[in-house]
């Protein structure tokens, strides 16, 4: 008899999606300004993102449907006073 105590249950999904959240609001991180300004510098942590949201759409015939949300918000990132 075969061991499964490795395996992972694959669910399908209809669509996934990855958006930033730069300057207080989200935003497809293609279509992002940062995208635009010339450097790549991940050094910098100006050019990086205050959060990613990964958005994932289950297929209607899983066990589990719905779309499933998940926020990263980046460790160093304060909110200015103002």
């Amino acid at each position: 008899m075969p061991n499964n105590a490795h395996e992972v249950l694959v669910h399908a999904i209809r669509s996934w999606q990855i958006y930033y959240h730069r300057d207080g609001a989200w935003s497809n991180p293609l279509s992002s300004a940062a995208n635009t300004a010339g450097t790549n510098n991940l050094s910098n942590s100006a050019s990086l993102p205050e959060g990613i949201r990964l958005v994932i759409d289950l297929a209607e015939n899983a066990q589990v449907q719905g779309k499933l949300t998940l926020d990263w918000v980046r460790p160093t990132f304060t909110v200015a006073k103002q």
